[in-house]
């Protein structure tokens, strides 16, 4: 058993580099299962499905297979054909042959799970969901929606089930599997039935996020219903609600339905099918796949890169594929509002470029919104501009961190220059830097509630990311005494469970500040969902590594147009600026060191744009 357990732990925590690992594990425990128990016997059947999906994980289809095949002999030879382990095997077998886009087998293997999967009196289980919701997708995968749909929204209902049962915070929706909703609505869109398909949708977002604001067990037990009126009326005549959808299991193929949904103040919801083609290397993913990658490389600094025919060639043909579908809906459309947890398809929107060449980031004012509920919660509570302005600020950068440290944080220059800057704009600011920008400073600030009273609240300087553990992403502060010797964190689950903050703005500046652990339905689990949680009205966070002169310049543009007395542009708005400002400014030699997507596209503006 604690071999199992030790090859399970290595296999789900350390990554592909674990792997080899946890197989030595897994082959010692069936050794073991084996001499202690004969090996036609439940002990060794279950360590013949660990190590099945074990090989399932190494892409290693054949051995994978072979494993899962004799854990099932041994099942049904024992437990008989109906017992939830033996519909454990057959799922697995279906997500094999998922994997291999072989959909017509693993719907019938999915069907064989749930036929496998016996009835239990009181609470469902989330396993029965996660067969019957495979069945249902690979139907929608073959185009067979009709019969899809009745699985799907079963499905989806057994997880509302496990989710109304856990405890309804980060950890447990990542469990809960609510991003179902997503393909009940796609089912729904395909068949003709666009309103009930928006709302659906809407029910698989940012759930921890809504449950800040609409608790179920409170005023509103079903805030999702009369949902799609209530965006109509709140979107202003010149803008426009917009999410792109697809299905939730891999590999993605070109005949994958993806769709992209666009609500205007009137009309009809439009969903439009996306014509996406995946390359011939399937590992690579759709256009969108590879040019995200090509912006996270470009933007590890302290390289430096100039925009080039290839990384345009990107840009055109995501557009082509992606946005040109959408752009006969947006006829006066001056401003979007891109909907959904991971913002456009993992990446900013305004990184595209349209035929004539132009950035979409200059043709539109963009913001994101986590869901189509959070986006009317923030327009009901909209603080008025002439409210918000002028309200003080917290500027914290430039931390001095300690070079015991075991992470080796380097100090950041640009860090220093970019509090500066601000700190000459708005002198009035409350400041901590240096020794002073650490994470015992903050807590003592939320202990007393004074940072409710801040407007903004500014970050400059590193975070260290956990993609692993849903809110360990950290804030990396300065030590928290003058005779300490390693750098603070604050962290992201201390934030969202302790902070009270009625910031009409938090901007962190930090490299890919947006990210943390991912869940198809709540999108990045750390600093973000963290300040969200907190209160903050709108956040301004990174997607990947930022420069950080790039990151002091931009900044200092962005807080420029804020505080310009005589304009008063919103924040996006003023982001949109900033970013073209960026991308235009010339250095003492007439060169334009930040024209590349990579330094300006990184930064967006979540939440209500003001």
């Amino acid at each position: 058993h604690a071999e199992g357990l030790l090859g399970r732990v290595v296999k789900n925590f350390s990554g592909r580099p674990g792997l080899a690992i946890a197989e030595r594990h897994y082959v010692t425990a069936l050794r073991i299962r084996i001499a202690a128990f004969g090996p036609w016997s439940l002990p060794v059947a279950e360590s013949y499905q660990d190590l099945g999906n074990l090989y399932r994980m190494r892409r290693s289809v054949a051995a994978a297979r072979s494993m899962f095949e004799t854990a099932l002999d041994i099942r049904r030879g024992i437990l008989g054909p109906r017992h939830d382990e033996v519909g454990s095997t057959l799922a697995s077998l279906a997500f094999l042959e998922a994997n291999e886009g072989d959909w017509a087998a693993a719907e019938t293997l999915a069907g064989a799970a749930v036929a496998a999967t016996p009835e239990r009196s009181g609470h469902p289980t989330g396993d029965r969901s996660i067969r019957v919701g495979l069945q249902g997708r690979m139907l929608l995968r073959m185009g067979r929606t009709a019969e899809a749909l009745p699985l799907l929204t079963e499905a989806a209902a057994l997880r509302e089930s496990v989710w109304e049962r856990g405890p309804r915070d980060q950890a447990s929706a990542v469990m809960a599997g609510l991003a179902l909703h997503r393909d009940v609505a796609l089912a729904l869109a395909l068949e003709g039935r666009g309103d009930e398909a928006f709302e659906e949708l809407a029910r698989g977002m940012s759930r921890t996020l809504s449950g800040r604001w609409y608790d179920p067990d409170a005023r509103v037990s079903d805030p999702w219903r009369g949902l799609l009126p209530a965006v109509r009326a709140r979107l202003r005549p010149d803008e426009a609600l917009v999410t792109w959808v697809r299905a939730t299991t891999l590999p993605l193929t070109d005949d994958d339905p993806i769709l992209a949904c666009v609500v205007r103040p009137g009309g009809p919801v439009r969903w439009i099918p996306i014509r996406h083609v995946v390359p011939v290397t399937p590992h690579l993913g759709t256009i969108r796949d590879v040019y995200w990658h090509e912006m996270r490389n470009a933007g590890t600094w302290p390289r430096r890169v100039a925009p080039s025919p290839a990384t345009e060639r990107m840009a055109d043909r995501m557009t082509r594929e992606w946005f040109a579908p959408v752009e006969s809906t947006l006829t006066g459309v001056t401003r979007l509002v891109v909907c959904g947890p991971d913002l456009f398809a993992g990446g900013p929107l305004g990184a595209l470029r349209d035929r004539d060449g132009r950035w979409l980031a200059d043709r539109y004012v963009i913001s994101y919104t986590p869901s189509a509920l959070l986006f009317v919660h923030d327009r009901e509570n909209a603080r008025p501009a002439r409210v918000a302005y002028g309200r003080p600020a917290l500027l914290v950068g430039d931390p001095a961190y300690s070079e015991q440290d075991p992470g080796r944080w380097s100090r950041l220059p640009g860090a220093g220059d970019e509090i500066r800057a601000l700190t000459s704009r708005m002198p009035s600011a409350t400041v901590l830097a240096g020794a002073d920008a650490s994470a015992a400073r903050l807590r003592a600030l939320a202990g007393s509630g004074a940072l409710a009273r801040y407007g903004v609240l500014h970050f400059a300087g590193h975070t260290a990311i956990d993609l692993r553990g849903a809110l360990e992403s950290a804030l990396v502060l300065a030590p928290d005494s003058s005779a300490g010797s390693l750098n603070s964190r604050l962290r992201a689950r201390e934030i969202a469970d302790r902070w009270r903050l009625d910031a009409d703005l938090v901007s962190l500046a930090g490299c890919r500040s947006v990210e943390g652990m991912q869940s198809a339905s709540e999108g990045w689990l750390g600093l973000n969902e963290a300040f969200l949680s907190a209160g903050a009205r709108s956040l301004l966070v990174t997607l990947w590594p930022v420069d950080d002169a790039a990151t002091a310049r931009l900044m200092e543009e962005f807080y420029g147009r804020l505080e310009d007395g005589t304009r008063r542009p919103d924040r996006a708005e003023a982001l949109r600026e900033a970013q073209r400002a960026l991308r235009e400014w010339h250095a003492p030699d007439g060169s334009r060191p930040y024209a590349h997507p990579a330094y300006w596209a990184a930064f967006v503006l979540i939440g209500d744009p003001g």
